[in-house]
């Protein structure tokens, strides 16, 4: 049975016992914690068998496993707002299907080139293949939660290869924006960066997202240390406005923040909660009619 965390948020709480609980989802190894802010309340007896009403799934970067979010979120280093959406979040956390034997058996969402000096913007930096194999299992994991919650209060995020990640799955993979996407020192994958410099009719043609959903609803959170090695910032901000605005939906990033003096990792825990209390903050209505699953 899943129990729900009874960690305040807040990030002078001590760190309780909220390890959450492991399972198989759609073919991936995951970590889940459940939260509502009733169990946030010293006496709490909120029942550990009700479900949050939404879901935060997020990827973590390269060389990361899902538990060890959970252990970052334990220890409040992943730290979520208060007060939460209502009805509380599920917060899904995946481990990558694929390990880099290159790097000492690593788990990673895709595997990089066999040269580091491969320019970041080629498609020979990155094996494609595992780009959309771990794409197609994560949109898969983005369905389920969809048909529990809504689209309207299903969110999706990532840091550095996960949010790349996250990035290539909202436009490629999903056919309706989700509540809130938000992007922690990423960047834009080749898949998708191949569309820049295309028109927007023919970028359209390679995405499966309702474009017009998109520009009426969309919201994109866009995090970046200002000092991230791996991916400049400017550069990477820069490059993710120039997909959105490529096909005419730059007004959905809602938040970009460019954080002085960080680094591409960590993150701060103060950078989730900003993010998240943006993205918690106003959720979108919920679509007229039915969504296509």
């Amino acid at each position: 049975q899943p129990r729900p965390c009874k960690r305040p948020h807040s990030l002078s709480a001590m760190a309780t016992d909220c390890d959450g609980y492991k399972q198989t989802m759609c073919g991936l190894d995951v970590h889940v914690i459940d939260i509502t802010d009733s169990t946030n309340q010293a006496g709490s007896s909120a029942s550990s068998s009700t479900e949050p009403g939404c879901s935060l799934i997020f990827l973590p970067g390269r060389g990361s496993l899902g538990t060890k979010y959970a252990d970052r979120y334990n220890t409040g280093q992943f730290v979520l707002p208060s007060p939460l959406p209502v009805g509380g979040v599920r917060v899904i956390f995946p481990s990558s299907p694929v390990t880099d034997e290159q790097y000492e058996g690593i788990p990673t969402w895709f595997r990089l080139a066999d040269s580091p000096a491969k320019d970041i913007d080629s498609a020979e930096r990155y094996v494609l293949s595992d780009v959309e194999y771990s794409a197609g299992l994560i949109a898969n994991l983005v369905m389920q939660e969809v048909r529990r919650c809504g689209w309207s209060r299903t969110f999706l995020g990532g840091h550095s290869q996960g949010a790349m990640l996250a990035l290539h799955i909202q436009l490629t993979r999903l056919e309706q924006p989700l509540a809130g996407l938000c992007l922690f020192s990423g960047y834009v994958v080749y898949p998708l960066r191949q569309l820049v410099p295309l028109s927007e009719r023919t970028a359209a043609a390679h995405l499966a997202l309702n474009l017009d959903m998109m520009r009426s609803r969309g919201r994109v959170f866009v995090w970046h240390g200002e000092l991230d090695e791996n991916f400049p910032v400017n550069q990477a901000l820069t490059l993710t406005r120039a997909v959105f605005r490529g096909v005419g939906c730059e007004g959905a990033i809602k938040l970009q923040v460019e954080a002085p003096g960080i680094a591409h990792s960590p993150v701060p825990p103060a950078a989730y909660q900003q993010v998240f209390s943006a993205m918690f903050a106003s959720p979108p209505p919920a679509p007229s009619s039915s969504p296509t699953v």
